[in-house]
């Protein structure tokens, strides 16, 4: 006792030492049950603290060694809040503190930043800029640094998804696929919700764009699993999530559904607007410039199917209705990337309603927007074909040939260009493979060190609670077998007394007829006092009979008076003698083998299913218990 008293005082505080000891107050008491409570309750007290204790250790160098870098990270973090707000509303301002901040981490050898500038000037490059290039220049930089660099510890997340993202936008899926899927193998992105999301979407994306559309639908179904567990972020990601399903409604040639996933995406941004509208004015502020990019996108994104799924049901209309509320919306948004399909979509539209002159109009200002970024060929081409078949409409055949002329040399050099787009895809191809090495490398690293770390805590963790489990178990067995035989003895009295019939309070009040009250004397001294239920072929017929009655009306009795049918009854009496028998005995060769016979059963097996339904033990265990009680 005294050394138990010793390892509680060392692996518990104060209050756990108390709950011990009065639980272990708790666990003298008489009742075998409640010796087993306090049993398992002090155990799983003790083994949850030391679990808890040993979950919380930290090592304190690197204790020290993150106090020692608080300030330089909240000083890092800090600076991309800045280039982050930037992202939002000055892009090219955004590039140019990024290559100062690149040659200030080249000189102090911040490799860890320097791998999250590279993947931020990626993203800017990608989502704000629409220049590939300079994007995937960026990435190939991150990841040449981090192959450099391997004992470098950070976030790589946002890293690797970038990754994923240059490749989705070089045709290159299934590579894209692979690193979306192992990203949660090799971060902690499992334990954020809104990344999860993230990458369940691009997975999408990627069966999407190669026409899998079950696959498709599966991972946006994961997706809107972990939108539903994010918090702050999840009216955005949950916008978009509906324009993704609107955008796999139109490839997978469900646009009936389009509707519905648009009055979702409407629905979510007035929710959107009313958060903004209830906020203290400074968050509101925050919060607006923090969203204000995914807002108007996301916004332009929703609207823009909807038109398109006018154009697709002939009302070109409704179409330029919205088509020219996009343009409107895209004007809150600086760098506008999506400006010229927009334009392309409103021209279209314009021309299907027959008003080729508004889309002449339109496509002039296109085709302005486009060379004015460098020449789109796609694009180019495009725009010669539909203002060809619009001159047609017209009647100026000059004018078309004159475009088809044009698309054929944008054709042309479409194909010279594609020859260096191969020439880079083969590049980015030859980038990829170090990429899936280095990632497959850091999994099995991750793997080991996981594992190792696990065997280590599970061994400490199963020895503490082997070593506690022991000792309580000694104590508590001893407080048990001190108080066995008495308790044994009266669990036998209790569960005689239990199953034995009360016959007089039984019958005081539930016979009224005086008739009745006599044929239940008569079935008592037939019955119980001359023990005819201990012979085996007794039933309801034989006892009327003797009982010079009907069987109808005895069972009515006997229902009435104990609350079960005739057979239930003789059990309980057996059951009860049987108990008698094992308590009364004092022959030591006694055995239970064949006591069924001498109470009234025919089968073994029906026996001990009668005697455990009425004492709730078999007889094997109350005998044993008896005789135990008696030594």
């Amino acid at each position: 006792m005294a050394s138990t008293k010793f390892i509680l005082f060392i692996f518990a505080p104060q209050k756990a030492t108390l709950l011990y000891f009065r639980f272990m107050k708790y666990s003298l008491i008489k009742s075998q049950k409640g010796e087993f409570i306090a049993y398992y309750v002090i155990i799983f007290v003790v083994t949850t603290f030391i679990l808890i204790l040993n979950s919380c250790t930290l090592d304190s160098e690197k204790l020290l060694s993150l106090g020692s870098k608080k300030t330089e990270i909240v000083n890092r973090d800090s600076t991309f809040s800045y280039l982050t707000d930037l992202y939002n509303n000055a892009p090219d301002s955004a590039i140019m503190v990024a290559l100062e901040l690149e040659n200030q981490f080249l000189q102090e050898r911040d490799n860890a930043n320097l791998v999250r500038l590279y993947s931020f000037l990626s993203e800017i490059y990608q989502y704000r800029k629409n220049d590939d290039y300079k994007a995937m220049e960026y990435i190939i930089a991150a990841m040449d640094v981090v192959a450099a660099n391997p004992e470098l510890e950070f976030d790589k997340t946002y890293l690797y998804i970038n990754v994923g993202n240059i490749m989705f936008r070089y045709g290159l899926f299934d590579e894209a696929i692979y690193v979306y899927r192992q990203i949660p193998n090799i971060t902690d992105a499992l334990h954020k919700p809104n990344v999860m999301a993230l990458i369940y979407s691009n997975i999408a994306l990627s069966f999407q764009s190669q026409g899998l559309c079950d696959s498709a639908r599966l991972y946006f179904d994961y997706s809107a699993r972990s939108i539903a567990e994010t918090k702050l972020n999840r009216p955005m990601l949950t916008l978009q999530h509906y324009n993704y399903q609107s955008s796999l409604a139109l490839s997978c040639e469900n646009i009936d559904s389009i509707p519905f996933y648009f009055n979702k995406a409407m629905a979510t941004i007035d929710f959107v607007d009313y958060i903004i509208k209830i906020l203290p004015t400074e968050f509101s502020k925050r919060y607006q410039n923090d969203i204000h990019i995914d807002y108007h996108t996301n916004l332009v994104r929703a609207i823009d199917k909807m038109a398109e799924y006018y154009k697709i049901r002939k009302n070109p209309e409704k179409a330029i209705e919205l088509y020219t509320q996009t343009i409107e919306e895209i004007s809150d948004i600086s760098e506008c990337i999506w400006c010229p399909e927009l334009y392309y979509n409103l021209v279209d539209a314009y021309f299907m309603a027959s008003e080729p002159d508004k889309a002449l109009e339109y496509l002039d200002s296109t085709e302005l927007i486009i060379n004015g970024d460098g020449i789109n060929h796609n694009m180019m081409i495009n725009i010669c074909a539909l203002k060809a078949e619009i001159f047609n409409e017209i009647g100026d055949l000059s004018q078309v040939a004159y475009y088809n002329e044009q698309m054929l040399i944008y054709r042309n050099s479409l194909e010279t260009s594609g020859n260096s787009n191969e020439l880079m895809l083969k590049k980015i191809e030859l980038a990829v493979k170090p990429v899936q090495l280095a990632m497959k490398n850091i999994e099995i690293s991750r793997s080991k060190n996981i594992q190792t770390i696990e065997m280590q805590k599970s061994l400490i963790q199963f020895l503490l609670i082997a070593f506690v489990f022991i000792a309580i178990t000694l104590v508590v067995y001893y407080r048990l077998y001190s108080n066995l035989k008495k308790t044994r003895f009266q669990l036998a009295a209790r569960t005689i007394e239990k199953i034995k019939p009360n016959i007089e309070s039984e019958s005081k009040n539930k016979l009224k007829d005086e008739v009745e009250q006599d044929l239940l004397a008569k079935f008592k001294l037939e019955v119980i006092d001359k023990k005819a239920f201990l012979e085996t072929n007794i039933s309801l017929i034989s006892i009327a009979e003797r009982l010079d009655t009907n069987r109808t009306y005895i069972s009515k009795i006997i229902n009435s008076v104990y609350g079960m049918n005739f057979n239930d009854y003789i059990n309980k009496l057996r059951i009860t003698e049987a108990c008698n028998i094992i308590c009364n005995n004092t022959n030591p060769n006694f055995t239970i083998d064949h006591l069924y016979c001498e109470v009234g059963f025919v089968g073994k097996s029906t026996f001990y299913t009668a005697f455990k339904k009425y004492t709730g033990v078999t007889p094997a265990v109350f005998f044993k218990m008896n005789n135990q009680a008696v030594v």
